[in-house]
């Protein structure tokens, strides 16, 4: 990660770039053990249930994205101790702990030591190091418009790299990998017989069961399947997985979210979205900002916009459209909004399907 780092630097310029600082917040657990410490529980009432605290946590952390919101921890705690945990949750997101962010970058035109400041943080553990981080984290960039550069690292890709090195064979590129995928029946086989261990985004059982009914034949499809499963999608899961086609019946929105590989009118990623607030009477800078809140994860920034949408869909589609009435507007604006606050739950950019109308 270094290395992308000093590139970064060498770019942009001395104190240009730097990695952003990364609060760490008080969870279920952590919340818990706050609260009994503040309020002197019993220490064998405070060791059961964070026991049981434990269990729950790790529940959710392995739980699949559509069975996580469904765990409750009030079925993992005996209902004589349910108060005591709702009177701890007012320590849940706590700050507890500050330390450089593991893969945001704030980039910046200006000298980051004046226009932000920095923050000097001296790591744990083994070897000893210095870090000089931006004092800023990613939800305040967001909200005052500043660039942040994540560098990821991926470990599929190193799985990759190392399955080719073992087999003697030499790892193809990016686009001979398509060329050789392109048609090939073993390949897309593997999805369709659910031999899933292994292909990154499709192992769990129950992703497993939708990839075998989808069965993608190209990498388009593929990458229109891992985004169509999130949650942001759920409402039109079933009409996609069974292929079957879908329009508004609407003509110019219907051409405004098709692309070039995908002829149906399916709003599967994050772009896509960003046209539709568009079409529905946002600004550019005001959809990016509401993608942006989407990513976070904070449908409190995107649900206040559902009035100026519906109103100004259903205006500019019965603008548009001479033959289209006023109930298959308003119908047609309900089924969109319902992906877009969906989308709060999880979205994906189109960069994963290559290729865009």
């Amino acid at each position: 990660m270094d290395i992308f780092a000093d590139a970064q630097a060498e770019v942009m310029g001395e104190w240009r770039s730097a990695p952003m600082v990364a609060y760490g917040t008080l969870r279920r657990l952590s919340a818990w053990k706050m609260y009994c410490r503040a309020n002197d529980v019993p220490f064998e009432i405070a060791n059961s249930l964070s026991d049981k605290l434990k269990a729950f946590e790790l529940d959710v952390k392995h739980a699949d994205d559509d069975d996580r919101d469904s765990i409750s921890v009030f079925d993992y705690v005996p209902e004589q101790y349910h108060e005591h945990v709702r009177m701890s949750e007012k320590y849940l997101g706590m700050i507890d702990s500050i330390s450089p962010h593991p893969c945001a970058y704030l980039l910046c035109c200006d000298d980051i030591r004046r226009e932000i400041g920095i923050y000097r943080i001296n790591s744990k553990g083994g070897k000893k190091k210095t870090v000089y981080a931006a004092f800023i984290d990613g939800a305040t960039a967001d909200e005052y418009g500043y660039l942040k550069n994540d560098l990821l690292h991926v470990d599929t890709v190193l799985v990759s790299r190392e399955a080719f090195r073992r087999i003697g064979v030499p790892q193809p590129s990016v686009r001979e990998l398509l060329r050789l995928t392109d048609g090939d029946a073993e390949t897309w086989d593997m999805y369709a017989k659910g031999l899933t261990m292994g292909l990154n985004q499709t192992e769990t059982d129950k992703t497993t069961v939708k990839v075998m009914q989808y069965q993608p034949k190209n990498i388009t499809e593929l990458a229109s399947f891992v985004a169509a499963v999130r949650p942001s999608f759920q409402s039109m899961l079933p009409i996609f997985l069974a292929r079957k086609p879908f329009s508004y019946g609407i003509p110019v929105f219907d051409k405004l979210v098709q692309t070039k590989d995908m002829r149906s009118s399916f709003i599967l990623f994050q772009e896509q979205i960003m046209q539709v607030l568009q079409y529905g009477g946002f600004s550019a800078p005001d959809s990016y900002s509401a993608i942006k809140a989407i990513a976070k994860k904070h449908p409190e920034h995107v649900l206040p916009m559902k009035e100026k949408f519906m109103e100004t869909f259903e205006l500019k589609v019965l603008n548009d459209s001479q033959n289209t009435t006023v109930f298959q507007a308003k119908e047609a604006a309900g089924k969109v909004w319902e992906i877009v606050e969906n989308a709060t739950s999880y979205g994906f950019n189109c960069c994963l399907s290559g290729k865009t109308r």
